[in-house]
């Protein structure tokens, strides 16, 4: 029933595209070109969420844990996987099919090499959540703000962005900005160009 199930309601769409795991039930009682073709679709929605599938109703915990900025067992931050921008590069149009509802979502990835001006960032969010915040489905980042020593880490869905979190230090060498966002009816032309508004006004 996925396929159908995404056909028709835009909510299981959505949530589909903001999950940070994915797990697919019941392929035990379908075919496997049915399983790899509801994957494929899932895939699209959301290109860094894992997909897992249950045998059987059964799924071993640890898979769906861990999904968080901090990682339990060494206690520290991995924020490559966090944002796992990588799944989101060179992603063109998707194939169309009339009536879907996952035409309307899109995937966006940005890396912003110089740092960012904190007044000009919470500008730029309070802005973007006022005119798009239903529509921002899911926004996940790491921000070199110009006036801190380490980077803050972002993230928000639809109209909430939680509390950012100052990192003493940044995780790697690479200190540009990287924002992933998943959103409905957003395209990416309208995140960057309303970025470098504020950005530019700011400088």
């Amino acid at each position: 029933a996925g396929d159908a199930t995404l056909d028709r309601y835009m909510e299981a769409v959505r949530q589909a595209a903001v999950a940070d795991r994915i797990i697919v039930t019941k392929g035990d009682l379908a075919d496997e070109d049915g399983c790899l073709a509801l994957e494929q679709r899932l895939r699209a929605l959301n290109p860094a969420a894992p997909i897992i599938r249950a045998a059987k109703g059964a799924i071993d915990p640890a898979a769906i844990f861990d999904a968080g900025l901090y990682i339990r067992a060494t206690r520290g931050v991995d924020i490559q996987r966090w944002l796992d921008m990588d799944k989101f590069a060179g992603r063109g149009p998707r194939a169309s099919r009339a009536g879907r509802h996952d035409d309307e979502i899109h995937s966006v990835a940005i890396h912003v090499d110089k740092p960012i001006a904190g007044e000009a960032l919470d500008l730029w969010l309070q802005s973007l959540l006022r005119v798009k915040g239903p529509n921002l489905l899911r926004f996940k980042a790491i921000i070199n703000v110009a006036e801190l020593p380490g980077p803050i880490v972002a993230q928000g869905v639809q109209h909430v962005i939680y509390p950012p979190v100052a990192l003493p230090a940044w995780p790697g060498p690479d200190r540009r900005t990287r924002m992933v966002f998943i959103t409905h009816g957003i395209d990416e032309a309208a995140i960057r160009d309303s970025l470098h508004e504020f950005t530019k006004s700011a400088a």
